[in-house]
This record gives structure tokens, sequence and C-alpha cells, in this order.
């Protein structure tokens, strides 16, 4: 893993804004959780974009580039990366809601004991895997619309996500795993994970772990 710092900043800038952090956003602002047990289980047919940068991939996840890509999505990036720019003062642009709506539903379920919040959420989803544009910037869509993005695969995977949340540390891991299929029909293994650790809303810890192996 290239441990470059800006290149690690770019790298972390990217995974908050491609979704991986999106369901941690949820327990950030948590205050302490019920000292009863109390446990809640929901559907959801969220939606993500996970990066992979030791491919130069980008895995759209249970919604394909092509439906997601809508103009008020693209102005939503181009304004979300000018708040990156801008240092992150106030707050961050509203995303647009369709952009959440998946095709698949997923299990969501928050477990509330003693002072922890336990949030999971797990499925079996479609993904396009895209290659990266190679271009400066970009969050989603627009880091996937110049001359060098391509459609790299596509597959049903599992997409799970964990999180722990106290009133001082949230910690937890995004990950999306199976077997894809390019366009020449070749299979690949493939297998993203982040492990995510933030404290008191500062101090973001975002570590890949990354997997894809060519299948015979």
């Amino acid at each position: 893993m290239d441990a470059h710092p800006r290149r690690r900043k770019v790298m972390t800038r990217r995974v908050i804004a491609a979704g991986a952090c999106a369901t941690a956003a949820a327990t950030l602002g948590a205050g302490t959780a019920s000292a009863s047990p109390d446990v809640t289980t929901t559907t959801t047919q969220m939606t993500a974009r996970i990066i992979d940068d030791d491919n130069g991939l980008l895995l759209f996840i249970n919604k394909s580039r092509a439906d997601l890509c809508t103009a008020a999505r693209i102005a939503f990036e181009v304004e979300l990366e000018a708040w990156f720019d801008g240092g992150l003062v106030g707050d961050p642009p509203v995303e647009p809601a369709d952009s959440q709506q998946g095709v698949e539903e997923m299990v969501q379920t928050n477990r509330l004991v003693d002072s922890r919040e336990i949030f999971t959420m797990d499925g079996k989803v479609p993904v396009e895997v895209w290659r990266l544009d190679g271009e400066d910037g970009g969050i989603d869509c627009t880091a996937t619309d110049g001359a060098g993005a391509e459609l790299f695969a596509t597959g049903t995977m599992t997409f799970t996500s964990t999180r722990r949340s106290t009133d001082a540390t949230v910690s937890g891991s995004t990950r999306v795993a199976g077997v894809v299929i390019d366009a020449d029909a070749g299979r690949w293994n493939y297998d993203v994970r982040y492990l995510l650790k933030n404290r008191g809303g500062h101090d973001l810890y975002v570590q890949p772990v990354i997997r894809l192996v060519a299948l015979g």
C-alpha cells in the first residue's frame, strides 16, 4: 500500500464522499444509548460508492452509474468537492434523495446496549466496477466521466457494514465481496474492505484492505 501522505489524504476524502462512511454518519452525532437492550430491524435500499485506489477502480453499489449520475447528482458532487476544498466550513451540501434509492433491499439492524450502539447492514446487491478517469478531483460521477473511465466489470456482491459507537468513539468496517465478470467474460474474486475509526467527531482513521484476483 502506498503510504504517501497526499495520496492517503485524497483516498480518505474519496472514501468519505463515495459513501464508505455514509452509514457511520448516522451514528457520529448519537448520544448515550439506552441502558436497556433495544433491537430494531428494518429494510433499506441504500446505495454506496466505494473506492479501490490500489487498482484505480470505483464500485457503484446497488445503483448503476447511469441511474446515479443525474444532473442533480453531478451538481451535488461539484458542490461537495468545493466544500472539501474550502476546508469543510459550514454544513455540507445536501445529497439528492434519489441517490440513496437503490435496487435491492438490505437488512439494517440497530442494537442499543448500555452505552453502546451497534449498527449492522447487509445484503446481496448488484455492483458495477468502473475505472477512474485518472483526472484530478472528482467524487463518483465526476471521477468516472473522463476519457480514461470505462466499465470494468459487473456482478452481484455481498455488502456488509458494521458500526459500534459510544459517547467518544465510532468504529467498524464496510465491506463488499464477491465475483465480478469483465467485458471479456473474465471472472475476478473481488474483496474491498475499509476499517474505520473516529474519536469524538475528529481524527477519522481509514484503513483499506483490498484483494482483486483473477479466477482461472
